[in-house]
């Protein structure tokens, strides 16, 4: 029940969403409404800003989107390579997102602080 419930709901926000860009746009080609880097980016955002807490992928999208701006504006033809490279990096050596690296700053800088105390 609580995953019909949750469908549901996530069902009325795309469908208003849908309503609002179709008379924005007037006119809705299959390319735009079914393109798969547009279905495919909040998945990217949630990957990149970590998946575990409700606020990672709200910082992920933040994030995505600054960063994705800024590779368009300084390499607008290797923007795509450029950030897929990055998107890589951080599934393969942040599987928590960016959100899962806080923790681990903290763990290295308290344990730097630590050692040396100890000598």
């Amino acid at each position: 029940m609580v995953k019909v419930i949750t469908f549901a709901t996530s069902a009325i926000f795309m469908g208003a969403t849908g309503a609002i860009m179709a008379t924005r746009w007037t006119y809705v080609d299959p390319y735009v409404a079914f393109n798969p880097i547009f279905s495919f980016l909040p998945v990217l955002m949630a990957l990149f800003g970590g998946m575990r807490r409700l606020y990672g992928p709200v910082i992920g999208a933040a994030i995505f989107a600054y960063a994705e701006e800024l590779l368009l504006t300084r390499f607008p033809y290797y923007y795509m390579l450029t950030f897929g490279l990055i998107l890589v990096l951080v599934i393969l050596y942040l599987p928590n997102g960016l959100v899962g690296l806080a923790p681990k700053i903290w763990k290295w800088s308290s344990g730097a602080q630590g050692a040396d105390t100890r000598r």
